[in-house]
């Protein structure tokens, strides 16, 4: 079955989700915090690997400067912001208040409460984590859709997978990918579990364009791939971790740039 990789990756996705959110109301803050900063070290460590996997650094470097000019002139980052907040405003913590304000627009008594609540949340988060952003929903399911969608492992099984050389890697990766959306869900709720749509559509697009995208990549050119994907998850992760605020998605273009410069590469060489 050419997408069975795929399909068990979107069940595990959506599994994980669910349970995280039914554990969330008995899970300790501690202990989902913690399962979230594993799941941030395991990235770091897993972007480190693929990293060095480049061969050409230089390469690397030229896909990640002109993919992010690239990406931050079509505003990939803003744009995906956008469309996932109107999927998920029913599930952001101030939807309710939101709601309200505009019910009872003329009620001043109304419109203070809202602020009283509002600060009184803001106060709480900020105690809690030093980003009061960070606990937002959609800041979780941007997480998830980079964690999941985004590096070469999607992008390498996918191709192995259309290949019909197995689906172990996809199989391996719905393992993580249902671990790791267990813990974002018990962070930010079952709104996670709508990552599993781009998922889905993702990698079966990817599955099922590898017979045709396979014959131009020779070993140099997953290997460049490998490199700069990796380079993305060691971003992601400063992202997860806390420690940097990288808008990631306007590098999703360097992925693309790294195959294509490594070929232009190769026949510019073939010249000389």
């Amino acid at each position: 079955m050419i997408l069975q990789g795929t399909i068990v990756n979107t069940l595990a996705v959506l599994l994980g989700a669910s349970l995280g959110a039914l554990l969330a109301k008995r899970l300790p803050e501690r202990i989902s915090a913690t399962l979230f900063v594993g799941i941030g070290l395991f990235t770091f460590f897993l972007g480190i690997k693929l990293s060095l996997e480049t061969e050409n650094p230089l390469i690397a470097l030229l896909s990640l400067l002109l993919g992010g000019a690239l990406g931050s002139a079509l505003a990939l980052d803003e744009r995906l912001r956008g469309f996932i907040g109107k999927l998920s405003w029913t599930s952001a913590g101030n939807a309710s208040e939101t709601l309200e304000a505009v019910f009872e627009d003329n009620s001043r008594e109304a419109d203070a409460k809202v602020k009283e609540n509002q600060a009184a949340r803001s106060s709480d988060y900020q105690a809690d984590r030093p980003d009061s952003q960070s606990r937002h929903p959609m800041h979780g399911v941007l997480n998830a859709f980079l964690l999941f969608c985004v590096g070469s492992m999607t992008v390498l099984g996918c191709l192995q997978e259309g290949m019909g050389r197995g689906s172990e890697l996809l199989l391996a990766k719905a393992v993580l990918d249902g671990i790791s959306s267990l813990a974002l869900a018990s962070a930010f709720g079952g709104i996670i579990a709508l990552v599993a749509i781009p998922l889905f559509l993702f990698q079966s697009s990817l599955t099922l364009a590898a017979v045709y995208i396979a014959p131009y990549l020779d070993e140099s050119s997953l290997a460049n791939l490998n490199g700069v994907g990796g380079l993305l998850l060691l971003g992601l992760s400063l992202e997860i971790l806390e420690l940097k605020s990288i808008r990631v998605l306007n590098l999703l273009p360097a992925l693309i740039l790294a195959p294509v410069l490594t070929i232009l590469q190769t026949f510019a060489l073939g010249f000389l």
